[in-house]
């Protein structure tokens, strides 16, 4: 007997959540509230011009006395108000999702007993073909959860059988009501597979995003420990190690940290301090000044750190304005990197004095041979824009430098 209740809840689970666990539903839940209140308001401005063209026609043809045009008018007035309603933040305080269940539910509804009037009120011997087509139809329109569907079309049956009760013959009754079960079968059936196929499209957009995400973190973890990075920074630690050795057990102290870094990063989707970055920007400078000396000038400019940045943000735009800025030109060249607060926005700025080139956005950045230049900043813009709600501008001309400016906005409370 307990084993035939599991399996019972286990099916009542499985067709009220649309085959996924209730973690996985309840995750796409405001996705999918949001698509249908946009679908809802599109439907309701297009029925308007519709309603209106039906209550000039039916004026022309039979007048305005007899033409009964008032239900009409109240039908746009209605959408009128649902179009505001989905439009304005009425309702947010109950959720997005609670907002959609009620706005839904009262457009279906209104529409429901518009053609319950018409097709068993006024034509109570008739068949219900008008009804029948709406029971079938409204939840291929809608996205509605199984549950709420279920609930809808329990009240729209038990309110038309009352109706068709009372004022239909028996027989008319008993073929009107089956055919409603049909249409309310139907309906159902059809409006669950429609919002699990919507699931289904989530659930996989959502793991797209995860491998994009890993694979950019990986590429980005890949673009600070190339070849030929490890190759310059050993062999000027062995080289220091027959100089002064104090200073090459600090290089490689300092070197050993910043790989350690990079490889704590790989797969992190938590914001970090700015402080903590700096401290990792310090370190890869160290090692690329080990290298360039005297020709590679880095300045800091730090006025306010109190916020939270993704990780691996600044040191790759740093690299690039040295690999690519400071560090080509002949003679060598100076870095400036600047945080500030600006308003309500905190500020990045990473700017060399290098050769530049004629580009005002990553996207006209020419790829470079090993294809970095162009992969580390997008890689960067990306998880700003995504982890941080923030944006990256890029600005460069030849023969004057580059600057990089990244805007993070201040977490919300």
């Amino acid at each position: 007997m307990n084993n035939r209740g599991t399996k019972i809840r286990t099916y009542i689970s499985h067709w009220r959540n649309l085959g996924y666990d209730n973690e996985k539903r309840l995750k796409h839940a405001a996705t999918i509230a949001r698509d249908n209140l946009k679908l809802l308001e599109n439907c309701c401005i297009w029925l308007i011009p519709v309603i209106a063209f039906i209550m000039i026609v039916r004026c022309a043809y039979w007048g305005i006395s007899v033409a009964n045009i008032l239900p009409f008018m109240l039908l746009i007035v209605e959408f009128l108000v649902m179009i505001i309603l989905v439009r304005e933040d009425v309702l947010l305080k109950r959720g997005i999702i609670k907002k959609n269940r009620i706005l839904t539910r009262t457009v279906i509804f209104t529409l429901y007993l518009v053609t319950l009037y018409y097709d068993v009120v006024r034509l109570p011997e008739e068949r219900n073909v008008l009804l029948c087509v709406f029971l079938v139809t409204y939840g291929t329109v809608f996205d509605i959860y199984p549950e709420n569907n279920l609930k809808i079309a329990i009240g729209m049956f038990l309110l038309t059988g009352i109706l068709e009760y009372n004022l239909e013959s028996y027989s008319m009754f008993r073929y009107n009501m089956l055919n409603n079960v049909i249409a309310i079968l139907i309906g159902c059936f059809v409006s669950w597979n429609k919002v699990k196929n919507k699931m289904e499209v989530l659930v996989r957009e959502e793991y797209k995003k995860e491998l994009q995400e890993k694979e950019s973190q990986i590429s980005i973890m890949m673009s600070q420990v190339q070849p030929h990075f490890l190759y310059n920074t050993l062999s000027t630690i062995r080289i220091l190690c027959g100089i002064d050795v104090k200073k090459a057990q600090d290089s490689l102290l300092n070197f050993t940290e910043y790989i350690r870094e990079n490889l704590d990063v790989l797969g992190s989707t938590e914001m970090i301090p700015v402080t903590q970055e700096l401290g990792h920007v310090k370190r890869y400078v160290n090692l690329e000044q080990m290298r360039y000396g005297e020709k590679l000038q880095v300045e800091y400019d730090v006025q306010y750190v109190e916020f939270l940045i993704p990780p691996l943000t600044i040191q790759p735009v740093m690299e690039n304005a040295i690999k690519y800025g400071a560090g080509d030109k002949r003679g060598g060249g100076t870095v400036k990197l600047m945080i500030r607060k600006e308003g309500h926005m905190n500020v990045i700025v990473v700017e060399d004095d290098g050769n530049g080139i004629d580009a005002s956005s990553i996207e006209e950045i020419p790829v470079k041979d090993d294809g970095r230049t162009h992969i580390g900043l997008k890689n960067v813009k990306e998880r700003v824009e995504k982890m941080a709600d923030g944006k990256l501008n890029f600005y460069s001309r030849k023969g004057c430098g580059t600057i990089v400016t990244i805007y993070i906005p201040d977490e919300k409370d």
